[in-house]
């Protein structure tokens, strides 16, 4: 597809794929296959009371940028932690090891964007895996997981 097409994704729109290795949904709004490869856009929602999230990991593939819409998240990037309230954006880079949580205090909700698209492909199949697969499916899509000590 010619990523000069104008998408348009209504309030609502996308495809709800569930996390059940962080615990979360996310909603696909842009995917490779829509943009061209170009980006795959998701937005992500936590209820008050849920502080789950990925763990500590690097994918070296793409960047990623995480727009805080309505809550209160903590991000890691590289090291220190730093509180992300609503109209917070992170930009991680490839490769720099992070994660993010939203505190549990109110709902959360994020948007999130890869560049290049495809990380679409590592939540389809993670939704699918049950738990004993889901380092295979990461080292698959290259997504580098630091196991807790």
């Amino acid at each position: 597809m010619d990523t000069q097409t104008t998408i348009v994704v209504p309030p609502g729109g996308g495809k709800a794929v569930p996390r059940p290795d962080t615990g979360g949904t996310v909603t696909l709004k842009l995917t490779r296959e829509s943009t061209g490869g170009a980006i795959t856009v998701w937005e992500s929602n936590r209820a008050a009371g849920d502080t789950g999230g990925p763990g500590l990991h690097s994918q070296p593939g793409f960047d990623e940028v995480f727009y805080v819409l309505a809550g209160e998240y903590l991000f890691t990037i590289d090291g220190p932690e730093f509180p992300a309230p609503a109209g917070t954006l992170a930009f991680i880079p490839r490769g720099a090891f992070h994660t993010f949580a939203s505190t549990g205090r109110v709902d959360g909700r994020l948007l999130a964007f890869a560049v290049p698209g495809g990380v679409e492909d590592f939540f389809e199949e993670m939704a699918a895996a049950d738990a004993s697969r889901s380092q295979d499916v990461a080292t698959r899509h290259g997504v580098v997981f630091v196991s807790p000590d």
